[in-house]
């Protein structure tokens, strides 16, 4: 199987939701390029859907897979989701970014993956 969507998404449980709407328009404009950008029949370890998961309450960053979907999920401080929605657009993308190519590069020393054609696009 190929990747056909990746997201983003952070605890609402955390944020107030003004906060989370401002992340969900971010990450869905960085889905809609990677969706765009990202050649046909690229892998991921076999798995559809990638999902990043920014979460405060997580210990360590952690791989989940099931099914066909991969969670990946990123510990973060609450902080660095405040300083996120705070700076400038360019930097919110390359926030998600960087966070979008480690999640790739942890998942790639247990599954294959088409790593160069992910950081080209990256």
């Amino acid at each position: 199987m190929f990747i056909n969507r990746i997201t983003f998404s952070i605890e609402k449980n955390k944020f107030k939701e003004k906060d989370w709407i401002a992340f969900n328009r971010i990450a869905s404009y960085l889905e809609n390029l990677l969706h765009h950008n990202l050649p046909r029949n690229v892998t991921l370890g076999g798995f559809g859907f990638l999902s990043n998961k920014l979460q405060t309450t997580s210990n360590s960053e952690t791989i989940k897979p099931y099914g066909q979907c991969i969670d990946y999920v990123h510990r973060v401080d609450k902080n660095e989701v405040a300083n996120l929605l705070q700076s400038p657009f360019e930097q919110q993308l390359d926030v998600l970014n960087r966070y979008l190519k480690k999640s790739v590069l942890d998942i790639s020393k247990k599954y294959a993956v088409d790593t160069e054609i992910f950081l080209a696009v990256i």
